[in-house]
C-alpha cells in the first residue's frame, strides 16, 4: 500500500512490527525508520525524530519549490538611480552615467560618461549587485562595463578578447567569462 503512494505526497512512516524480514521491503517504500519490537522509549525517540526531520526538510523544500518557481517568472528589476557616496557627498547616478567600474581593493571606481571618475567605499562585486546583470557585465575580476558602452571585441590572440568601450577603454575579457559573449547579441 505505501509504495503506491505518490513519492512527494508520502507521510512519514514508520514501520513497527516483529518481522524483521520486512524491513528492505519497508526502506524500499522510502520508510523513515522500521522499528522492531520489543522496542524501548530511547528507540522509539529517535524514530520520531526521525520523522520530525523528514516531515521538517519535505516542508523547507516545498518552500524553496514554490519561491523559486515564483522568482522564475520575476524580471530581475534593476535601479532607476544609484546612490553612492563620494568625496564626502551622496551623488545620484543613473545606470546609464556609468560606462564601467573598476576594482581597487576594498573601493570601485566609476567612471562616467561625461568623463568623471567617482572612487567609491564599496567593492566590486557589492556593486556588481546593486547594478544588476541585465545592462552590466563582469568582464574579468577587476571590472564591469555597460553591455550597451561596448564598441566592439578584438581577438589578442590565443583565443583571447579584449573588450573595446566606446570611449576608447581597453579591457581584457577572462577566459571565464567568455560566456558574457552571449549577451551582446540580440535575442
Amino acid at each position: 500500500m505505501v509504495a503506491g503512494l505518490p513519492a512527494g505526497r508520502r507521510p512519514a512512516i514508520i514501520f513497527v512490527t516483529a518481522h524483521p524480514r520486512f524491513a528492505l521491503d519497508a526502506f524500499g517504500a522510502h520508510a523513515v525508520d522500521y522499528l522492531l519490537k520489543p522496542f524501548d522509549q530511547a528507540r522509539l525517540r529517535l524514530a520520531l525524530s526521525r520523522a520530525t526531520d523528514y516531515i521538517r526538510a519535505q516542508r523547507e523544500e516545498d518552500l524553496r519549490a514554490r519561491v523559486e518557481s515564483r522568482l522564475a517568472g520575476v524580471p530581475e528589476r534593476r535601479p532607476e538611480r544609484l546612490t553612492v557616496k563620494s568625496g564626502g557627498c551622496l551623488v545620484f547616478l543613473r545606470p546609464a552615467e556609468i560606462v564601467w567600474v573598476e576594482a581597487a581593493n576594498n573601493h570601485s571606481i566609476l567612471h562616467l560618461a561625461d568623463a568623471r571618475s567617482l572612487v567609491l567605499r564599496e567593492t566590486l562585486s557589492g556593486l556588481e549587485l546593486r547594478l544588476g546583470s541585465v545592462e552590466f557585465a563582469r568582464v574579468n575580476r577587476s571590472a564591469v562595463v555597460r553591455i550597451d558602452r561596448v564598441k566592439e571585441l578584438q581577438l589578442a590572440g590565443d583565443g583571447d578578447y579584449v573588450v573595446v568601450l566606446e570611449n576608447g577603454t581597453r579591457l581584457p575579457l577572462s577566459r571565464q567569462r567568455h560566456g558574457w559573449l552571449e549577451k551582446l547579441s540580440p535575442g
